[in-house]
């Protein structure tokens, strides 16, 4: 019955569109066409209703989100803290060996990954993700 009505409407959204009414004087049939069309999402709607394990699992997503960006708040902090050491220790490391005239024979890792603290923070985020 509503797959009837919504075929019909889209067929005579298409006639009208063919015919090349004038938009602005057929304004509102056009409308009452259209928002018929958007009946479709009320089939889906109603199909998603008797699926009583889709409710579950979005459920389930939805009450994990709150876990989930406390865990990911958490972890960045976590990173956030051991970047700024890191950091801080490659410039101490730098300017210990810069005093001693040794200022090349730093390893060129340690600037790359830890030579400021977004790279570092990156770097990090990579050994905590397995990447």
């Amino acid at each position: 019955w509503l797959d009837t009505i919504l075929v019909i409407s889209s067929l005579s959204d298409l006639f009208i569109f063919l015919i090349g009414v004038n938009v602005a004087s057929a304004g509102r049939a056009l409308r009452v066409i259209r928002l018929l069309r958007l009946a479709r999402t009320v089939r889906i709607v109603r199909t998603l209703r008797s699926v009583r394990e889709f409710h579950k699992m979005v459920y389930a997503l939805l009450s994990s989100m709150r876990t989930l960006m406390c865990s990911m708040l958490i972890l960045t902090f976590v990173i956030f803290f051991f970047g700024v050491v890191f950091v801080q220790g490659v410039t101490e490391y730098r300017q210990d060996r810069f005093g001693q005239g040794t200022s090349d024979l730093i390893h060129p890792g340690i600037l790359e990954f830890f030579g400021n603290l977004p790279v570092t923070f990156f770097a990090l985020f990579l050994v905590a993700s397995d990447g």
